[in-house]
């Protein structure tokens, strides 16, 4: 990906403030037993809340809705701010 213009910088740094606060909302709100259902729904309260939603899906869950794919390693949030 390159960056081209002032405004697609612009977007790319918004993006980026929204997976930083979705981030750190789902690291505040782990504990033992909280679920992947429940961080997703945090993470996308935190989406609805900056207008963003998820961008493209992985395949392998594309038939699932949902704001971020939660990996063994880390979570990979996904985002598009309209």
């Amino acid at each position: 990906m390159s960056i081209e213009t002032e405004e697609e910088l612009e977007a790319l740094q918004a993006a980026g403030r929204v997976v930083a606060e979705s981030l750190a909302a789902m690291r505040s709100a782990v504990h033992p037993g909280t679920t992947t259902a429940e961080l997703d729904a945090v993470a996308a309260h935190v989406f609805r809340r900056a207008g963003a939603r998820s961008g493209p899906q992985p395949e392998r869950a594309a038939h699932v809705e949902h704001t971020v794919v939660i990996g063994r390693e880390r979570p990979v949030v996904l985002t598009r701010i309209p």
